[in-house]
């Protein structure tokens, strides 16, 4: 292990000046690292390898490191039902000779996800920036578990960003007061309405438990 010759703080520190995604949006900018050989009960330290920004410094650190599309995160929200909803018709394939009450109770979460299709989206909407920052995971010994309920809260999240992104840019495309803008503001209008539906029968899916 190499010696540490850079000064240190401790998480609690970076959290408190900065916020919670601090060790995330520091690491990426590479401005920090874990120190190695941490032992077990002792707080996390990280090495700083770089000047520390300022308030307004991070948050353009962070607005970089979360920075993405609404193109992206449609895609990763509808991606992740098509996930929940093979793993749901895996599980109700598994059990349906031993269980078959609990395969129609894991079928039906299923045919729920599958009718969530994801929409299409026109290259300048699907472009649009955006800031999403996912949310942080406990670990619990020493790993990470998401149930299936949360997965399917985090990709409603998702959606829901696109949405607000959606309707903003729906009302630049009224203050311009551009007749040829009509056809362009008409879809820009279904697809929020498909993303708000989608959003409202997927907060509405009731995913089973092991028993």
């Amino acid at each position: 292990m190499s010696k540490m010759n850079n000064p240190s703080l401790t998480i609690t520190r970076l959290r408190r000046e900065y916020g919670p995604y601090a060790t995330s949006v520091l690491e990426h900018a590479g401005l920090i690292k874990p120190v190695e050989g941490r032992k077990k009960g002792t707080i996390r330290r990280f090495e700083i390898l770089g000047c520390l920004p300022t308030p307004a410094g991070f948050n353009k650190l962070f607005n970089k490191r979360y920075g993405t599309t609404v193109g992206d995160l449609i895609e990763d929200a509808y991606a992740e039902f098509e996930d929940l909803k093979n793993e749901l018709e895996e599980w109700a394939y598994n059990v349906e000779e031993h269980f078959p009450d609990k395969a129609d109770e894991v079928g039906e979460a299923a045919d729920a996800l599958e009718v969530l299709e994801s929409p299409d989206v026109e290259d300048d909407v699907s472009k649009l920036e955006v800031v999403y920052a996912p949310p942080i995971r406990k670990k619990k010994w020493g790993r990470v578990s998401v149930s299936r309920a949360a997965r399917c809260d985090e990709a409603c999240s998702r959606l829901g960003v696109a949405l607000d992104v959606l309707e903003s840019f729906e009302g630049e495309l009224k203050m311009r007061a551009n007749p040829d803008l009509k056809k362009k503001i008409i879809e820009v209008q279904e697809l929020a309405h498909k993303l708000e539906s989608h959003i409202s029968d997927a907060e509405n899916i009731d995913f089973p438990g092991m028993y």
